[in-house]
């Protein structure tokens, strides 16, 4: 379940999706994780920095009477991450995108944050011949947390 969020609530491990307020390198997040809150020393990728902001700046608006500086130095940015697939290995193991998002090129509106639950499935009358098959299934789709329990015949 989603649900909106503000900035200042978003923290790390939390699962967040939103618009930006032009087009940078990737154009929106959609379901990635909060890695950390940085300042622009500790940019991965300055120069990738310094071209989203280039390429967004004309388009951020002033907020409260605050003009974003045009200098992508002089702002903070949220670190996230996002599986863009799964190494079927064995073992099995995500493979994950990393980004670093300028705060100021978030549209604050558009922000939401998806709750992560557990599920309990039940399958009755299941053959345990197919539990490759339910294994399989589930880390193909990207769900590597997972645990199973067989119960014996009653």
């Amino acid at each position: 379940m989603s649900v909106i969020a503000t900035l200042s609530q978003l923290k790390v491990k939390d699962v967040v999706s939103w618009s930006h307020y032009s087009t940078i390198n990737p154009p929106n997040i959609v379901e990635a994780e909060i890695v950390g809150f940085i300042a622009s020393n500790g940019l991965r990728a300055p120069e990738t920095a310094a071209a989203n902001h280039g390429n967004i700046y004309s388009s951020l608006p002033v907020v409260n009477g605050i003009v974003t500086p045009n200098d992508y130095t002089k702002y903070d940015y949220i670190l996230l991450r996002k599986q863009i697939g799964v190494d079927v290995g064995p073992p099995a193991t995500p493979i994950y995108a990393y980004y670093e998002i300028g705060i100021p090129w978030i549209v604050p509106a558009s922000i939401t944050r998806t709750n992560r639950e557990s599920l309990i499935l039940q399958i009755d009358d299941f053959d345990t011949n197919r539990l490759d098959a339910i294994v399989r299934i589930l880390k193909n789709n990207g769900f590597l947390k997972y645990s199973y329990k067989i119960v014996g015949n009653t």
